[in-house]
């Protein structure tokens, strides 16, 4: 090929990737990373933010560079890619936990980056790097039930299963929360003698109300983290008609968690009646303000993808938010 054809052919070839790259951002800032000699923190960051707001397809581009590169075993490209899995990992878990939301399927876009994601989430979980903070590892139980639809090697679920059980070392939040990861794997063994303990607290006379409730409103959340949705709404709505006819103190995350798990059973009818409760509550003047509930949970919560095109639904959120202003707080579910 003659000099000058070539430079232009090349010339042509570089214009068409500078414009691909302009098209997708990700994939430019992705490109800059792998590229340098991965010491500016700054290409990385960039990188990863870049990945973060493009979602599922920036993921899977990811895991597919770094699964080429794993088996090419290109270890420049598979080290800039492990710094942009385990950065883009821990990003999508604070964006996660800053949602206020906790549902089922929530981390499912991680799966992209399988089996790099899975094996990072087992080292930060069993063997903890002084980096990931040891108050951070309850909140991993559910990106790794949703990594892994299948258990990972017998040998890991038994160090699962021994951090679960381990009550000189481990805090309650984690064995509860790995306790709900091994019912996902197919051992009910630690979650069901938790349900039955919970069972027989929440029927002893002995209790008050108030108390009562909330062993209830914990065996309701039990059984919607297993993703027994029917289970879940019945203990719930049997929780708040008790607790209502007692006169315990209620909030309305615990009408809008019926709600949730009424409009997962398919009862919708049902569910708006729990969101007119919760709302109805919100508007009562009688619930502090750190238990308010937040709009973007009524516009975002996939749990409520049911009633959502409900015209009551759309009235419901007009009342609860711009009646009197939008009303925030912290409130959702209980942390696990």
């Amino acid at each position: 090929m003659p000099l000058g054809r070539a430079i232009l052919f090349l010339s042509t070839a570089a214009l068409a990737v500078a414009q691909e790259a302009g098209r997708d951002p990700a994939r430019a800032a992705l490109d800059a990373w792998l590229a340098s000699d991965h010491s500016d923190p700054k290409l990385l960051e960039a990188a990863v933010a870049a990945v973060l707001d493009a979602g599922g397809p920036a993921l899977a581009a990811v895991g597919e560079r770094a699964r080429r590169a794993r088996t090419a075993e290109n270890r420049h490209e598979a080290r800039g890619l492990d710094a942009v899995v385990t950065h883009v990992t821990i990003g999508f878990l604070q964006r996660a936990g800053k949602s206020g939301m906790i549902y089922r399927g929530q981390y499912d876009d991680l799966r992209a980056l399988q089996p790099f994601v899975g094996e990072l989430l087992l080292r930060l979980l069993l063997d903890t790097p002084d980096w990931f903070s040891q108050s951070d590892r309850h909140g991993l139980a559910f990106p790794l039930r949703d990594v892994f639809s299948e258990p990972p090697a017998d040998e890991v679920v038994k160090r699962v299963k021994a951090a679960a059980t381990d009550e000189d070392f481990e805090p309650q939040a984690v064995r509860q929360n790995l306790a709900f990861l091994l019912a996902h794997w197919g051992d009910r063994s630690l979650i069901d003698a938790r349900i039955a303990q919970v069972t027989r607290d929440a029927e002893d006379e002995s209790i008050d109300a108030t108390r009562r409730a909330a062993l209830r409103y914990e065996l309701a959340d039990i059984h919607y983290t297993l993703g027994e949705y029917e289970q879940a709404a019945q203990i719930h709505v049997d929780m708040l008609r008790r607790a209502e006819t007692a006169g315990a103190e209620l909030r309305p995350v615990y009408y809008y968690n019926a709600a949730c798990c009424l409009a997962r059973a398919g009862a919708r009818q049902a569910a708006l009646a729990e969101l007119e409760r919760a709302v109805e509550l919100m508007r009562s003047g009688r619930v502090d303000p750190s238990h308010m509930l937040e709009r973007k949970l009524f516009e975002a919560d996939p749990d409520l993808d049911a009633v959502r095109g409900d015209p009551r639904f759309a009235e419901l959120v007009r009342a609860a938010f711009e009646s009197n202003g939008d009303r925030r707080g912290a409130d959702r579910r209980k942390d696990h």
